[in-house]
């Protein structure tokens, strides 16, 4: 038995590939638990739940079936990206080199993270070409439009006065009530208008544009926090969000609904492949 350590999205997997094949297929095998928290434990800085280390389980499952898959198929023979690859990390060995060039292909095949997302890439591209992925009717659509036309809702726009306070000019009292110093310039302007939720991010910081749409019209507001200070904010004028027509909110909805149903397909034929490596569907 030959085992190959194959690094995947920066993660050590142990292949097992051995004499005694299935099907003629190679037998693989999923990293540990423990590996696998370790590794999310670097991405993230805290350990993964029961659940989310039951989805990292199936993800690194699904991307072993279907490298393997590809190589089995020999899918990676005539693909450009691969042999390109290859010939970069074999470039110090010489052309004479015969078998064992060979030889370092193979193992490269099972071990170069970037060819190993190229071979689950192609595996997958295989795998829809083999299903029928039924066209996206007009009923389909118009009933999607209907059950979630708010999505397709353009966000209403703000116009207001602000008198703004830099972090240095204000005091959060224990109690939590702010104390305001002077007021002073704000580099993004005053007043502000037709303010949505992405110019409402991009100038004061996530989570700004809830405060607008809890405050009347007229009124001067309570201190709020955005990401550079504390502001007082008056509403002068709200317009409101239009519904997009069906005419045009029509090629996002098909790009989705299309999308959904090639992850539909793949998804059943992927648990049909895992069958095959010895995973449950």
């Amino acid at each position: 038995m030959r085992v190959v350590i194959l690094l995947l999205g920066g993660l050590a997997y142990w292949i097992f590939n051995s004499a005694d094949i299935v099907a003629g297929r190679e037998q693989v095998s999923v990293p540990a638990s423990e590996i696998l928290e370790q590794q999310f434990l670097r991405e993230t800085g805290k350990r993964p739940d029961g659940l989310q280390l039951s989805l990292l389980q199936q993800q690194a499952e699904n991307e072993l079936s279907l490298a393997a898959e590809a190589r089995f198929l020999g899918l990676h023979q005539q693909d450009s990206v691969i042999n390109e690859r290859l010939l970069q990390l074999n470039e110090f060995l010489a052309p004479s080199s015969g078998p064992v060039f060979q030889d370092a292909d193979e193992d490269l095949l099972r071990s170069d993270p970037v060819i190993q997302r190229r071979l689950v890439h192609l595996m997958e591209q295989r795998l829809l070409q083999a299903q029928d992925v039924s066209p996206i009717g007009r009923d389909e659509l118009e009933t999607y439009y209907r059950a979630h036309s708010a999505d397709f809702r353009t966000a209403d726009r703000y116009s207001f006065e602000h008198r703004y306070f830099s972090d240095d000019s204000v005091q959060v009292l224990n109690s939590g009530k702010v104390e305001l110093g002077v007021a002073g310039p704000y580099w993004a302007g005053n007043p502000m208008t037709g303010i949505a939720e992405l110019e409402s991010d991009r100038y004061f910081g996530d989570g700004f544009y809830f405060y607008l749409t809890t405050l009347p019209l007229g009124n001067w507001s309570e201190p709020l926090q955005s990401s550079y200070g504390y502001h007082l904010v008056k509403i002068n004028d709200v317009s409101p969000g239009k519904t997009m027509t069906l005419a045009k909110a029509r090629p996002r909805i098909k790009a989705m609904l299309e999308e959904k149903r090639r992850q539909q397909v793949l998804s059943e034929s992927l648990a049909l492949l895992r069958q095959d490596y010895g995973f449950s569907g």
